[in-house]
């Protein structure tokens, strides 16, 4: 499973202005629509909450991710923070960044998985071998 994290909830309000006076003896466009009329002009506020958090995955002991023993889904914990300018000026970059490096530890746990699948696998195969000479040397003694 692949862990997203959570969109930050963005807020767009517009207000709009008029300017009711309009400048009368200058001729040209100046800022006056079809019928003489001032333009109105919109301004575009974003508000960004003032907390973010963000569900991370449990780790057991020897670093593997905690799973629920019943469902075997992916245990998280949630962790807030602050949301400053910072946060808000890098968004991007940041959720670019986390991205790359979840691949990067995705690809590390895998591979960390592979070699502890093989280094079973080989401990399995020796063992098998150890029983087989002991269950020769067994049959020798007999003899």
């Amino acid at each position: 499973m692949r862990f997203q994290p959570p969109k930050l909830p963005v807020v767009k309000t517009i207000k709009q202005q008029t300017n009711s006076k309009s400048k009368k003896g200058k001729k040209g466009k100046g800022g006056k629509g079809k019928n003489g009329k001032t333009k109105k002009k919109k301004q575009v506020h974003i508000r960004y909450p003032k907390t973010f958090y963000v569900d991370t995955p449990l780790l057991n002991d020897d670093g593997s991710i905690k799973t629920d023993d019943t469902t075997g889904d992916v245990q998280y914990e949630r962790e807030y923070g602050y949301y400053t300018c910072y946060h808000i000026a890098h968004r991007k970059l940041w959720k670019q960044h986390l991205l790359e490096e979840q691949n990067n530890t995705i690809a590390e746990i895998q591979q960390l998985e592979e070699e502890a699948k093989a280094k079973k696998e080989l401990a399995e195969a020796e063992a098998k071998a150890k029983a087989a000479a002991r269950r020769s040397k067994k049959r020798q003694k007999k003899k």
